[in-house]
């Protein structure tokens, strides 16, 4: 009894491990490809009736062949565990793909075809109510602003000769000046008098303080800002150096030698930032910087409230 249990043991053994190959994709990928490679050996075994002397004859005479015993079914195998993953992540891939599509273009058509509801309808409609009632009333309010305007600023025919001389007057270039009446850029054309008694007022704490302020809100930043707190300060420097030269401008060897502790080329990058934040303006014949008629006006209104 044990050496039949033994047999017993070792016959399911091998059949657990022949079902273990079967299952693995090369070996069942060969198995079938032995198969298809050698299905008239296959049959000739089961179906004929021979005895098995003849069959064995028979068979080394006819099928004992290494290429269809094994190579093809190798190179079949091989070629199946390689390609079939190909084969069926792209076909996956392109029936995702088509489903995808399909079922968007079937979702759009039948929205088309879906008829809205009369709740729907009407909410439409009163939205579009709304919208169209605001736009008019904001039509009519810039029209009232429009209105008002034209009637606060005076016509040509209402100035006073006088006070056109006045101006004319102000604005007839002096032989200092004349440079800066040819610049190609903005230049600051402003009517309040340079005296020391105004500019005095720049030195003060108030007045330093006041001007800080405005150059913050000039180029847009504040006084924790990372990317100009830095230079914040020289800024202040500069715009202070040029505007107590004014009306006559400072060339940038000028400006260095004014301002302190700042050499020649951080003075340059300083003044090209101004450049660009339309602060200070060069006469391209004198090569000298004024501050521009914005940041003139900025700062007097700043001033005149001291």
């Amino acid at each position: 009894m044990e050496f039949i249990k033994t047999i017993s043991d070792t016959f399911q053994s091998l059949a657990q491990n022949f079902n273990d190959r079967i299952k693995s994709p090369i070996g069942g990928a060969f198995f079938f490809s032995w198969i298809i490679f050698n299905w008239k050996l296959v049959y000739y075994i089961l179906m004929q009736t021979e005895s098995p002397s003849k069959k064995i004859a028979y068979v080394e005479t006819h099928f004992l062949d290494i290429w269809p015993l094994l190579i093809s079914p190798a190179l079949a195998s091989i070629a199946y565990v390689i390609f079939y993953p190909v084969i069926y992540n792209g076909s996956n891939l392109i029936w995702t793909f088509i489903d995808k599509n399909l079922k968007t273009k079937v979702a759009v058509a039948i929205e088309k075809k879906v008829l809205l509801t009369t709740e729907d309808s009407q909410q439409l409609y009163n939205l579009i109510r709304e919208q169209k009632t605001r736009h008019e009333e904001e039509v009519k309010k810039l029209r009232g602003q429009i209105e008002a305007l034209s009637k606060i600023t005076p016509s040509p025919q209402q100035i006073e000769p006088s006070f056109i001389e006045t101006v004319d007057t102000h604005l007839k270039p002096t032989d200092n000046a004349v440079g800066r009446h040819n610049k190609q850029t903005e230049l600051p054309i402003n009517q309040h008098d340079y005296d020391a008694e105004i500019k005095a007022k720049l030195t003060t704490e108030k007045g330093k303080k006041g001007l800080t302020a405005l150059i913050m809100e000039m180029i847009d930043t504040n006084a924790n800002s990372s990317a100009n707190s830095a230079n914040l300060s020289m800024y202040h420097l500069i715009i202070r150096t040029i505007f107590k030269s004014e009306p006559n401008g400072l060339s940038t060897q000028e400006i260095v030698q004014r301002v302190k502790n700042i050499d020649y080329v951080d003075v340059e990058t300083l003044i090209s930032d101004l450049e660009n934040y339309k602060m200070v303006v060069m006469d391209t014949n004198t090569r000298e910087y004024t501050l521009t008629n914005r940041t003139i006006n900025k700062i007097y209104s700043m001033l005149d409230q001291f």
